[in-house]
């Protein structure tokens, strides 16, 4: 008789790869840089934002892709200045 094994759980890389691009692809988190690392069924959540309003959408960007993991949201909130002027290249 054959034994149907359980699907195994997607590799920790996979799923790093996996909240990276959702994180890129999100209008309300594209363009931070965060760092993720999945490490023993938790996501890690780390870098700079400017708002604890940013640090919150990242983890419910995260939370929305993989609702029953842990989140370490370790995330800093430093307070950046907005630009006052255009940058001009060139």
């Amino acid at each position: 008789m054959d034994q149907v094994s359980a699907p195994s759980e997607p590799s920790e890389a996979y799923l790093t790869e996996h909240i990276r691009d959702a994180l890129e692809r999100d209008p309300r988190t594209c363009g931070l840089e965060i760092d993720v690392a999945v490490e023993d069924r938790s996501v890690v959540l780390g870098g700079t934002v400017s708002t604890e309003e940013r640090r919150s959408l990242v983890e419910e960007v995260v939370r929305s892709l993989l609702p029953h993991r842990a989140i370490r949201n370790a995330l800093l909130v430093m307070d950046l200045p907005e630009p006052t002027q255009a940058e001009h290249l060139g």
